[in-house]
């Protein structure tokens, strides 16, 4: 309906739906960063592809962070993107509870999360 319109759509300027838009603005705001961060549905996706990183797993450590940015970003990471999210994967990896799989499990989807979330994802170069 017109008249009731997707406060997330509203976020990631979805044209108005009363009138005819032409031209519609491309904003980044303190908003659209809070929607990633803690929407469920973007916790799920994230989900999902640490479970798919993790079933494709190798004895490199790099992989998983390698296979993500193909998956979302379609690039393969610079050299110092690998170095901070290994450290980055690490550190959560030590900070989460419960097994060692549930523990790689929880940082990948954190790692997967932030890759979903940044701007490179959402818009178009």
């Amino acid at each position: 309906k017109r008249s009731r319109m997707i406060r997330s759509m509203q976020l990631l300027d979805a044209p108005e739906a009363l009138v005819s838009v032409g031209d519609r603005p491309s904003t980044t705001t303190a908003p659209q960063t809070l929607l990633f961060l803690n929407s469920e549905l973007v916790r799920q996706c994230s989900e999902g592809l640490a479970r798919r990183l993790s079933a494709a797993m190798s004895r490199r450590d790099d992989e998983p962070i390698e296979r993500a940015y193909l998956a979302a970003l379609g690039r393969r990471p610079s050299v110092d993107e690998v170095e901070f999210w290994r450290r980055s994967l690490a550190t959560e990896q030590a900070a989460a509870a419960g097994t060692p799989s549930e523990k790689r499990l929880v940082a990948l989807s954190r790692f997967c999360q932030a890759l979903l979330s940044c701007n490179e994802f959402l818009y178009l170069d």
